[in-house]
């Protein structure tokens, strides 16, 4: 004859062979995997079902994760190194991981893993992530479906992980470029479009990878300005930082002062008053002129 008892978190049927088992384990209502978990949970404490979140930190996150996280069947690792270990210091204290982070010295990085069987799959598949995501990058859908400010800041992410921002070779000016497998390039581009309003800018270079750079400091400072102003949490200082927006490159400078002229010479300002207004020479603002006839 069998005993069933049912576990109160699952439903699932628990079958003792005698009335003897059945009552030593009275007080054990939950089946083993749920009482695993239980226990689990109690030793590890964690808020992974963040990462679930619509929020711009989860997508910070998540951004970040598909640069440089690893994904297994049940368990994210995240490993930084070098001047961004900070990062998974950052990224445990959001998910609230009692766990230490692991510290290799030999190769100057910090790293920590999370493992929880019910939400990691729930995440893969929300933003379709798999454990070889560096080949096999999420379905492009879920990018052109995406809220776009939550995009940007998953975007923001993924930069922190696999971008690059610096100034040009002694020069003020800055740019952020990209360069990861050939696979991410249709999601880049998708991307790159929505929040730049660059069209087809991702190209493969000689390697076979996908490679994008932004050169445009108004751009780059739009988006910053965008992005950044009410932000609740720290991306990298020293990738973001380089983007100075109080700085004007003569080409931003070029476009600011052709949009003057422009305004100027459609209310019939002579010349000769634009160039004294403006303080330009009279060959520059003819030079304008003609674009503007165009």
């Amino acid at each position: 004859m069998e005993y069933i008892r049912y576990c109160p978190k699952c439903g699932g049927k628990k079958v003792y062979k005698s009335l003897d088992s059945f009552r030593a384990n009275k007080n054990s209502l939950l089946c083993r995997k749920c009482a695993r978990k239980e226990v689990f949970s109690k030793l590890y404490p964690n808020k992974i079902e963040k990462l679930l979140d619509d929020t711009p930190e989860t997508y910070y996150w998540i951004g970040y994760l598909l640069a440089d996280g690893h994904f297994y069947e049940n368990r994210i690792k995240f490993t930084q190194n070098g001047l961004d270990k900070i990062s998974v210091e950052k990224f445990k204290t959001y998910l609230e991981v009692s766990c230490d982070v692991k510290n290799n010295s030999k190769l100057d990085s910090f790293e920590f893993s999370i493992m929880n069987v019910d939400i990691v799959p729930k995440i893969k598949t929300k933003f379709d992530i798999r454990e070889n995501k560096t080949y096999c990058p999420p379905d492009k859908k879920i990018f052109e479906d995406m809220d776009i400010d939550l995009l940007a800041y998953l975007f923001i992410g993924f930069v922190d992980g696999d971008g690059h921002i610096a100034n040009l070779h002694n020069r003020p000016d800055y740019n952020l470029r990209i360069k990861v497998h050939s696979s991410w390039c249709d999601v880049l581009n998708i991307c790159i479009e929505r929040l730049f309003g660059l069209s087809n800018y991702v190209k493969l270079n000689n390697q076979g990878y996908a490679d994008v750079t932004i050169g445009d400091s108004q751009i780059l400072k739009q988006f910053k300005r965008k992005y950044f102003e009410n932000i609740t949490f720290e991306p990298l200082h020293r990738k973001w930082d380089v983007i100075n927006l109080d700085y004007v490159g003569k080409y931003e400078q070029a476009k600011i002062t052709f949009e003057k002229v422009k305004e100027l010479y459609e209310q019939n300002y002579p010349v000769k008053d634009i160039c004294k207004i403006l303080n330009l020479k009279e060959g520059l603002v003819y030079k304008d002129i003609k674009k503007i006839k165009k």
